[in-house]
C-alpha cells in the first residue's frame, strides 16, 4: 500500500529544468532509494516531498494506513549540512528535540547501544566524529516517532565501518515499520538497502523498480570488463554489442559464459595482450552506468 505518490512534478531553477515531471510512489514500510550523479535531482525531490521547497508542477499526494488521502505523516530527515548545536551533550539535544516537538521522546535507547554511543551521552555533539555525528543526527530524527525518515546521503563520506553501521540501522528501523526514503550516489547503498530504486539523470525519472528487476530489464546478467596497459580502441570488440569505455576499462554485458563466449575472450587476449580481464555477475553498478551514460548522449 502506497504512502506517497508523486504525479508529473515539475521543478525550475531559472532558466535550469531541475526536474521533468517526474512520477513514483513509495510504498508504506519500504526503503525507497533515489539513485543518480549529482545534479540529477535527487535532492530537490526529497525537499518537495519534505515540503521544504515548492514545486512548479504536477503533484504530491499521502495517504494513510487505511489508503485514503490526507495530510503529511509524522517524518524525520537527516540532511548533508548538518546543523546541532555542538556546546550541547547527546542527552541534551535529544531532551531539546523532545521539547520541540511537544512529546516526550520515545525510548531511543535501544538505537544509541546498537550503534555502540550510548556512552557518549554526556559527550558534546562537537568533540564527537564525523560519524558519530551522523549516527546522532539519523537518532534525532526519530524523537518525533515518525512515519517516514527522509535521508539525504546518510552515508556520504563515511568509512566503511560506519557506514555499515548506518546500514544496519537503516534495516532496524525498516524491520519496526518505518518508511525510508533515501538519496545516494553511492550505487552499492541502493543495491543493499532499498527494495525499490529510482534512477534519475539530469531531471529526468529512468526506472523505478526492485535492483533485481532494473538489472534484469536491461539484460544485464554477466559484465566482462577489459583493461589495457596500452589502449587497444574499441575496434577490438566490435563482435560484441554496447561496448562501454570508462575510467580505462572497456566493458560488456552478456546474457550467459559459453564456448563461444570464452574463445572470442582467448582471441583478444592472445591479440592484444590485456592488463586485466573479468567476468562478473552484473550489478546495479553495470546498469547505472550504462543507462545514465545512455542520457548523457
Amino acid at each position: 500500500m502506497k504512502i506517497i505518490s508523486v504525479t508529473g512534478l515539475q521543478k525550475k531553477y531559472g532558466n535550469v529544468q531541475a526536474l521533468k515531471g517526474i512520477s513514483f510512489e513509495v510504498g508504506r514500510g519500504e526503503i525507497f532509494a533515489m539513485l543518480g550523479p549529482n545534479g540529477s535531482g535527487k535532492t530537490t525531490t526529497l525537499e518537495i516531498l519534505l515540503g521544504l521547497r515548492r514545486h512548479d508542477g504536477g503533484k504530491v499526494e499521502h495517504f494513510d494506513a487505511k489508503g485514503q488521502a490526507g495530510p503529511m505523516p509524522r517524518v524525520g530527515a537527516v540532511f548533508q549540512g548538518r546543523v546541532y548545536y555542538e556546546s550541547l551533550t547527546v542527552s541534551e539535544l535529544i531532551k531539546y528535540y523532545g521539547e520541540l516537538y511537544r512529546a516526550p521522546p520515545p525510548d531511543i535507547s535501544r538505537y544509541l547501544d546498537m550503534v555502540n554511543l550510548k556512552e557518549k551521552l554526556d559527550t558534546q555533539y562537537g568533540n564527537l566524529s564525523g560519524g558519530q555525528q551522523q549516527q546522532i543526527a539519523i537518532i534525532l530524527a526519530l524523537v518525533n516517532d515518525p512515519e517516514v525518515l527522509f535521508f539525504d546521503e546518510p552515508s556520504n563520506a563515511l568509512d566503511p565501518q560506519v557506514r555499515l553501521k548506518i546500514w544496519d540501522l537503516i534495516r532496524k528501523l525498516k524491520s519496526e515499520g518505518k518508511t525510508i526514503i533515501f538519496t545516494t550516489h553511492y550505487i552499492e547503498e541502493a543495491e543493499a538497502l532499498a527494495d525499490r530504486v529510482s534512477i534519475l539523470s539530469k531531471g529526468e525519472l529512468v526506472i523505478t523498480d526492485s535492483p533485481g528487476n532494473i538489472i534484469k530489464k536491461y539484460n544485464e546478467n554477466y559484465t566482462v570488463e577489459f583493461s589495457f596497459e596500452k589502449d587497444a580502441g574499441a575496434g577490438v570488440f566490435n563482435r560484441f554489442s554496447d561496448v562501454r569505455f570508462r575510467d580505462g576499462i572497456y566493458s560488456f554485458s552478456v546474457d550467459a559464459i559459453d564456448g563461444d563466449l570464452m574463445q572470442a575472450l582467448t582471441e583478444i587476449s592472445d591479440k592484444h595482450k590485456p592488463s586485466r580481464i573479468s567476468i562478473g555477475k552484473s550489478s546495479l553498478q553495470s546498469v547505472f552506468v550504462k543507462i545514465t551514460e545512455e542520457k548523457v548522449a
